[in-house]
């Protein structure tokens, strides 16, 4: 496979250039040239389902009571002014540093080996939350290790044949087989509309106000099961059944059908819709749809929605907004949808075009990037 034939949902950054390559290089050490030619071509991104894929890992591979596949659905983005950390890990008796390439939530994460003997191959590191909390309480390092972590392939292109193919998840669900429960209809019920209406008017408005399932260790709310799955006409349905929506209309910015129903359905409200907008630009580029926030940037900004910089209040969650933020293609995207006050426009400049033209002058920094009067 072709770097090149890769199809992303989405990539969050601009590829890197030549001199930025020498720039991550004398940071971090060597890379191996197909790595270089992915940040070259694509530097990071989404996959091209939201499924994302899965990888199956060879038996012979895998340390004792570690499942045999981990999913994957995105790419790190590399920038040269946040290096990626190098991680040294202890694998099969020899010290190895490594880089992040890839994640999924920071539980799984996939390391490339930059070390002499084991050059460009291709790990994944299982993280336990647990004992990385503990690890750090007490003071100590936790890394990458025989118990943790496997080896996937001998380089990044041969990961990316063993890699891409469409992954086994519960989107594919067969309705058919489904069982029928409440949160299952509310999750994937736009694919037997019929069949789930028939089967949610058995409950009343109260039930489905109500978390589901009832003995989970998690219940949620019926609406926020059909809001995160992107079920837009069981989101109808619900709100058309008297269902409380209202303090969930700018919670999830994943679909503009959904945010354009929930709008409406609140009364078209100017301060819900300037929430959405600012729900929306804080999503990217961490959403696994990016698009989606995009696309509800772009309506509401079309529409004539803008932030009141004039307020203080606005200020702030937009500086806070975009300080967290860093890559430049959507720095230069939101830039070109909202009419930043002056010296939020100074702050985007300056986060633009701090590596190209050196290190900023710390009174500059302080002055635009720390609150004002």
């Amino acid at each position: 496979m072709e770097i090149s034939d890769l199809k992303f949902l989405s990539c969050d950054s601009d590829p890197l250039t030549e001199t930025e390559i020498a720039q991550l290089m004398s940071a971090i050490g060597p890379i191996p040239d197909d790595y270089k030619q992915f940040l070259l071509e694509k530097n990071g991104g989404r996959m091209a389902t939201d499924e994302g894929v899965e990888v199956l890992i060879d038996p012979s591979r895998r340390p004792p009571g570690l499942r045999d596949r981990f999913g994957l659905r995105r790419f790190n983005v590399i920038d040269p002014q946040f290096p990626p950390p190098v991680v040294t890990g202890k694998y099969e008796g020899r010290y190895i540093r490594m880089i992040e390439v890839a994640g999924e939530y920071q539980c799984e994460i996939l390391l490339m080996s930059l070390a002499v003997h084991s050059f460009g191959s291709i790990y994944c590191w299982l993280v336990d939350p647990e004992m990385l909390w503990d690890a750090e309480d007490a003071g100590k390092a936790y890394i990458p290790g025989d118990e943790n972590t496997y080896y996937v392939a001998p380089s990044f292109r041969e990961f990316l044949e063993l890699a891409y193919r469409p992954a086994m998840t519960k989107d594919s669900v067969d309705v058919n087989t489904m069982e029928h429960s409440v949160e299952n209809f509310a999750r994937y019920g736009d694919q037997c509309l019929s069949k789930a209406t028939a089967f949610l008017d058995k409950f009343s408005v109260e039930e489905l106000n109500g978390s589901w399932p009832k003995d989970a260790k998690y219940p949620h709310p019926t609406i926020v099961r059909a809001l995160g799955k992107k079920q837009v006409n069981i989101v109808r349905y619900l709100i058309s059944r008297g269902v409380n929506f209202e303090k969930y209309v700018t919670r999830f910015a994943n679909s503009l059908e959904i945010s354009q129903l929930l709008i409406k359905e609140a009364g078209d409200s100017a301060v819900l819709k300037q929430e959405l907008l600012l729900k929306a630009a804080g999503t990217l580029p961490a959403t696994s749809m990016p698009e989606a926030a995009e696309d509800i940037i772009e309506w509401l900004t079309e529409s004539g929605v803008q932030p009141d910089f004039s307020d203080a209040k606005v200020v702030e969650q937009w500086r806070k907004c975009l300080r967290g933020i860093y890559s430049k293609k959507i720095l230069r995207f939101l830039e070109s949808k909202i009419n930043f006050s002056p010296k939020l426009s100074v702050m985007i400049n300056l986060r633009l075009n701090s590596r190209i033209d050196g290190a900023l002058d710390s009174a500059t920094i302080k002055e635009y990037m720390t609150p004002s009067d």
